[in-house]
This record gives structure tokens, sequence and C-alpha cells, in this order.
């Protein structure tokens, strides 16, 4: 394969030598973009940029030599970032970087010696990170960090396994085995919450209340909502145990909108606004992962029709039947430009299709092309991720 490079697409220029393989993990701190990457003579570490070639350049060398500390799971948290880094001798534990060499460190060797801890989950709870890890009897806990060493700590006992956090308000969700549990930054008090057979799924935080997909043994699978302590479902969308299943849960500028299927003759976009009686069928659309919200619109990769599940396209949607169309047919047929990677901008949205990065503003006129991911034809595209006042991504040439 080819070297990749890292670019900023409005300019099309080159920030940062040739990598191989590809830069990774594009994260904006404030106007920063920090990146994992190896050039050819150290590893995988962390990378920062500020845009110009002369701002770009490793951070550490945390695992010196060939090998690397291949940091990964980048979190940012108000002017902090988090990441998960190995060494030979601590494993994978958590460090921080403040974007600056002496600021990049270690901030607790959870599972003590070589051994790695497993951290998953990393979440921004209000200003504090939150994560899962194994400590060394090999016992999932709950962790935080404010980012100092004194306040990385354990927050739940041991349980068999947290796993699916995720956010709201000053709160964070996990489920262990079949339950849901909570806890409150506030009052520091952990509750369990409610059993489920699946999920949940498709997390999304709405003003401080948690939406989410899950089933329980007689309701089957349908949209929940989590408010404090109260767990209720939204809506039953396929009444009795049959599954609804909604996916892809989003949060647009306060009414949540996803992808279900109630098996009577409404498959496709939904709305709601969290009461049963606020959630409705909105168009029949094929079932669709890439999504981005800007201002009051979903942005999202479909195809244009069951019979032509190949022919994905860009769509939006207000909310309303006949505002949910294709935006703009950049490649028309039966075999579509398949547009991935989503990035927010203002009210702008920028994704890649067709070895091209796009920028659009909901309008067919104004959906083009505005670089190359790759000037020789073959590419290896990165997510576009917006960092100050750049647009970045990668590609080959």
């Amino acid at each position: 394969s080819e070297p990749l490079e890292s670019r900023v697409m409005l300019s099309a220029q080159r920030v940062a030598p040739a990598f191989a393989p590809a830069p990774g993990d594009l994260t904006d701190v404030n106007g920063t973009l920090f990146f994992t990457a190896s050039d050819d003579v150290n590893g995988i570490e962390l990378w920062r940029s500020d845009g110009t070639p002369a701002g770009t350049s490793m951070l550490r060398d945390i695992q010196p030599g060939p090998t690397g500390s291949t940091p990964n799971q980048l979190k940012a948290v108000g002017n902090t970032l988090f990441f998960v880094a190995y060494t030979l001798s601590s494993g994978g534990e958590l460090w921080k970087s403040d974007g600056t060499p002496n600021g990049t460190m270690m901030l607790k060797d959870i599972w003590p010696g070589p051994g790695s801890s497993s951290i998953s989950g990393l979440t921004n709870v209000n200003g504090r990170l939150f994560f899962s890890a194994f400590n060394g009897a090999g016992q999932s806990q709950i962790w935080q960090s404010d980012g100092t060493v004194a306040g990385t700590r354990v927050v739940t006992t041991a349980s068999s396994n947290a796993v699916a956090l995720a956010a709201s308000g000053n709160r964070v969700y996990w489920r262990e085995s079949t339950k849901m549990k909570m806890y409150d930054r506030g009052t520091g008090a952990i509750t369990a919450l409610r059993d489920f057979t699946s999920g949940p799924f498709y997390s999304t935080d709405i003003n401080g209340t948690l939406y989410f997909s899950a089933a329980e043994a007689t309701g089957g699978a349908e949209v929940w909502k989590a408010s404090g302590a109260t767990v209720s479902r939204v809506a039953d969308l396929t009444p009795g145990p049959a599954d609804t299943w909604p996916e892809s849960l989003t949060n647009v500028n306060g009414t949540l909108m996803f992808w279900a299927n109630n098996g009577q003759g409404k498959r496709g976009l939904w709305k709601s606004n969290g009461t049963a009686s606020g959630t409705t069928f909105v168009k029949a659309t094929e079932p669709f992962v890439n999504r981005a919200a800007a201002g009051g619109t979903l942005y999202f990769s479909s195809a244009t029709s069951a019979a032509n599940p190949g022919d994905e396209e860009v769509w939006k949607s207000d909310g309303t039947a006949a505002g949910t169309v294709v935006v703009r047919d950049i490649q028309p047929g039966t075999l579509g430009s398949m547009p991935a990677y989503y990035a927010v901008a203002g009210s702008s949205i920028y994704f890649v299709a067709r070895d091209m990065v796009w920028r659009s503003d909901g309008t067919a006129a104004g959906t083009v092309p505005v670089a190359r991911t790759n000037l020789t034809g073959s590419s290896f595209p990165l997510p576009p991720t917006t960092s100050g006042q750049y647009v970045y991504f990668g590609g080959s040439e």
C-alpha cells in the first residue's frame, strides 16, 4: 500500500509527513487536532497539529522503538485528551495529554505490572471521564478520572462485566449482565434500574434524558428512555412481544429521530418528542448507519429503494415526509456513491464519497466536491474531522 498523508481539506495542504499505516483516531480538543501515526523512525504514537506543517509533531515517544505505544480510544473531555496506550512495563493503561510532551502521562496502572486492564467505553459525563476496566484480579469495574492521578479512582465494586456506558446530564449508565445501572455524580449513588434481555443500543442524550433501544422479556425491542432513575418505554411501536428494533437513534436539535420497522407497514424514519403520542412515522426509507445532525436537519446515507440496496446516496430530513429527500444523486444509476464518514461544521456537513471529500449545505447545488482523498485515483480515506478553522482528512498519493 502507498504511504498516507494528512491534509487540510479546504486548501488541500499537507500538514504532516507521509505515514504508513494511515493516521487514525483524529480527535479535536478545543481547536487542536490529536491523532495517531507512525513515521519512518517510531512506531504508532500520539501526534498533534494546529493545521500547519511547523505545528504538526509527535507529542511523546511513549514506547520507544519501532513497536510504539499504539494509542487508541482518544476522548476529549474539556481541555484534556484521554487515551489508552501500551508500554512494555505497564501494558495498556489510561493516559492523558494537555498537548505538551510533559503533560502527556499515564494516570493509573489499574492492572499492576505488564498486564493490560482492557479499558473500554471512555465516556464524557459532564466534564468527567468514566470508563470500564479490569483490575489485577480480573474483575470489571467502572472508573472515573478528572485528569489527575489522585482523581483517577474506582466508582463501583467488582462486577461480572460492565458494558455499554452512556452519559446523560450528570449521570452515567451502563449494563451488568442483564441489569441496567446508573451512577449519579451529584449524589455519588449507584442505582440498579431495570433488567433487559438485550441492549441498551444507540444511546443518545437529549436535554438530560437518555434514549436507547433495548429489549425486555415481555415487550420486545423498542425505544426506551431514562430520566434519572426512572426508566420507561417511549412507545410500543410493535405491540406485544414482537421486536421493532429501533436503530440509529439521533438527537436532531432536541427531537429524537431513528429508523424502525413496526411490521405493520411503517418501515423507515420515525421521530419522537419522548411521549407515546408524540412518536410518529415520518417516511419510508431503507435502514441507515452513517448519519449526522446539523441544526434541525438529519443527514444520513440510505439506499433509494429496497429494490436497489446498493444505490446509497445522501438524504436529509427535517422531520416531515415532504422534507425527507435525497440531497443529491451523486452517482446516478443502481450503484450509488456510498457516502460515509460524516462531519459537521456549522450548518454544513462533510463526507467522503467516490474518492472525494464533499461539502453540503442541504441543497443539490450546494453539495459539491472540495478535495480528492487521493490525487492519483485510488484512496484510503479517513473520516473528515473538524478542528479549529480546518477540516482534516487523510488520503494516499
